[in-house]
């Protein structure tokens, strides 16, 4: 046995060079160290065996050697004596160092003759011989820091970079290629950077210095320039159109935060097609001649952020077309044209503003899409435009979901300044009462709208026009009016118009002062509008099902018919197991329950229907419950998500405790709280109404003895 592994031992012993030998090649060279190119100390010769210091004989790496390689951690400069290599690696957390007025020449070898993944600085001249291949591979940088020249050909990671920081007076050649990342960071340029073709970045584009010069887009057969990745600019010009019309599309986000982002130095048109977020918190976004443009279109395919700050001057139309939507993150204004083609804009409590002055008081251009949640549409007017009712040259597109609550002015001001609108989306009903038209208005929406007008607007024979899209309980539009929170609006009584999903109130006759005021639907006891309620729950308990529900306001409420059906059983039909007598007239909040006991184990699905005294009726959102003993702690997904605006929540409980159940923004901010009490055992149901909330990402967590549970829900309006 001893002689076999001695036998083993030897072949191992005589094998081992062979396997080295076929991991490097004889004249293959490494660095060891920092240092110059030609300095011996700064490599090691593979010389079949093993890596040794190469003699001055054998001298350092040339086009004769093998492969050459930089290792990490080593940077390798060629200060004073151009260089020649057959195959070269710079290996990640390498670095080459080309300096100024030397030249490194890649020959053409076996394979890819230069293979960078760390980092090339070429402040001299880098030359490749006829047939040279090379490849840039991920977090590899190639910094061009010389003053035009050449940037090599190469096929680039989409996470490489290419650095341009040395242009002064001439753009390099070489940059219609298909990089990576591209960084311009060039202090002193003095001219403008027109490529031969336009630009196609797998990766992200990135200015931040020009100098006195520019970065231009390229024009090619196409006159799209890509971005893939994101959009940078911190300092310098960028221009994307100048005689010839030019489009930049940019596939993740924009931000602009220094400098100027020039969309037109001529009478052509710069398109700027982002599908990311949009950020432009400093700098300006600017054209300059007359009879050019820029449009910026918001194309993105999941909700977009718009955070606004910087300047924007001339001729700069927005276009919103994002199904999505988008989400303000400040206060914005847009001076000129602004189109919305598709897609909601969420406010998110901010100011959106469409013009600057009388002068130039932009210009809206609708066909879908609202504004929606708290904040504010501000729009400019001028004294010598008439508006006719139901235009876009008076229109606030205001909404919630897909409901149009749309406002709509006209007239002409006898002094131009601005118009603000607020919608707030509010459930419930108050009661009141005036006489208008022959009839008596004996109840009002919650909803609102709140008008005010600022910047010396004012006029006379204005008049109002407000739609209430998604209100139920309304029996025919003649029943409606506009009215203020008690008495009847100012002005004169108007007919309203629409129809019964989609009813439109007016007014006419108003003023300056008339118009600044908070506006309701109104309605006679004809259109009794809706008993909206505010909760409505269920508990399992041991010895059956506990519904709950609560109403804020009541008008002609008759009672509720309490339905139930079995959840998993397909077309059962609902059935009607008892009936609440409900308070009539209500201006308080009232609270309702009833027991259901007859159930065995399984799921049941229930609903109110809500009876007036003439017969009318309306039915409640639909919760589900299951039957059964819970053996833990379970906080399900709520249903559905994403929602707009209620959902369902459903927890078990195993035993009976003080339990919290609490939503919460992503800032940690408390918005609503579902439970905070003491719970029998059960399984739990409730629904939650998110109608005053504005869309985004909200955390929902239950807190029952010492356990702690959250979940995410996402609410999009």
């Amino acid at each position: 046995m001893k002689l076999i592994y001695t036998y083993h031992f030897l072949i191992l012993l005589i094998l081992f060079p062979i396997i080295l030998s076929n991991a490097q090649t004889t004249n293959d060279y490494r660095s060891v160290a920092t240092g110059n190119w030609s300095s011996l100390a700064t490599w090691e010769r593979f010389n079949g065996t093993t890596w040794v210091q190469p003699t001055s004989g054998e001298g350092v790496p040339s086009s004769s050697s093998g492969v050459i390689t930089i290792q990490n951690g080593h940077t390798v400069s060629i200060p004073n004596v151009n260089q020649t290599a057959d195959q070269m690696t710079i290996n990640s957390g390498g670095q080459v160092n080309i300096g100024t007025g030397r030249t490194l020449t890649i020959a053409n070898g076996t394979g890819t003759d230069l293979t960078v993944n760390g980092i090339l600085v070429n402040t001299g001249t880098l030359t490749f011989n006829s047939g040279v291949t090379a490849s840039f591979g991920s977090g590899s940088i190639y910094q061009h820091n010389k003053d035009g020249g050449v940037i090599p050909t190469a096929t680039w990671n989409s996470n490489s970079t290419c650095l341009v920081t040395g242009t002064v007076g001439t753009i390099p050649t070489g940059m219609g290629q298909t990089f990576g990342h591209l960084t311009w960071n060039c202090p002193n340029q003095t001219v403008a950077s027109t490529p031969p073709t336009t630009y196609n970045l797998l990766g992200n584009l990135t200015v931040q210095n020009t100098g006195t010069g520019q970065f231009r887009m390229g024009t090619g057969i196409t006159s799209d320039n890509i971005v893939l990745g994101n959009y940078s600019q911190s300092g310098g010009t960028v221009r994307i159109s100048g005689a010839t019309a030019r489009v930049l599309n940019v596939s993740g986000n924009f931000n602009l935060n220094g400098g100027t982002f020039l969309m037109s130095d001529n009478t052509t048109i710069g398109t700027l097609n982002v599908a990311g977020n949009f950020s432009h918190s400093a700098g300006t976004i600017t054209q300059t001649l007359t009879g050019g443009s820029g449009v910026i279109i918001f194309n993105g395919t999941t909700n977009q952020s718009y955070t606004g700050g910087g300047t924007i001057s001339g001729t700069i139309n927005f276009t919103f077309n994002n199904p999505a939507g988008i989400t303000l993150s400040t206060s914005v204004t847009f001076p000129t044209t602004l189109t919305m083609s598709n897609g909601n804009i969420a406010l998110n409590g901010n100011t959106f503003t469409l013009g600057t002055s009388t002068t130039t008081k932009g210009t809206l251009s609708w066909s879908a899409g609202f504004l929606t949640g708290s904040g504010t549409f501000t729009r400019w007017f001028d004294n010598s435009t008439a508006i006719s009712i139901g235009t876009n040259a008076g229109l606030f597109p205001m909404g919630n979901g897909t409901d149009n609550r749309s406002v709509w002015i006209a007239g002409t001001p006898s002094t131009g300044g601005t118009l603000s609108v607020q919608h707030t989306n509010a459930s419930g009903t108050t009661a009141l009462s005036f006489v208008e038209n022959l009839q008596t208005f004996n109840k009002r929406t919650n909803m609102n709208w709140t008008l005010s007008n600022a910047n010396g607007f004012a006029g006379s024979s204005l008049s109002l026009r407000i739609q209430g899209s998604g209100i139920p309980g309304i029996n025919q539009v003649s029943d409606l009016n506009i009215s203020l929170a008690s008495t009847a609006a100012g002005g004169t009584y108007s007919a309203p118009g629409g129809n019964t999903t989609n009813p439109q109130v007016n007014r006419t006759g108003l003023t300056q002062t008339t118009l600044a005021n908070t506006f309701y639907f109104a309605a006679t006891s004809a259109s009794p509008l809706p008993v909206e309620l505010s909760s409505f729950s269920a508990i399992v308990l041991d010895n059956g099902v506990k519904l709950n529900w609560r109403t804020e306001t009541e008008v002609n409420n008759y009672g509720f018919q309490v339905q139930r059906a079995m959840s998993n059983v397909q077309g059962q039909d609902w059935d009607v197991i008892g009936f609440v007598e409900g308070h009539g007239n209500s201006n308080s909040p009232k609270e309702y329950s009833f027991f259901d006991e007859n159930v065995i184990d399984g799921k049941y699905s229930y609903r109110l229907k809500q009876i007036d005294f003439e017969g009318k009726f309306e039915y409640s959102k639909v919760i589900e419950v299951e039957i059964g003993s819970p053996g833990k702690f379970e906080l399900s997904q709520n249903y559905p998500n994403p929602f707009n605006p209620t959902t369902t929540i459903r927890f078990s409980l195993p035993q009976s405790g003080n339990v919290k159940l609490t939503i919460y923004n992503t800032l940690g901010e408390q918005v609503a709280e579902l439970v905070n009490g003491f719970l029998e055992a059960g399984v739990y149901t409730f629904n939650f109404d998110a109608s005053t909330l504005n869309s985004g990402v909200y955390i929902y967590k239950l807190n029952a003895e010492n356990i702690l549970i959250s979940k995410k829900m996402s609410l999009i309006k």
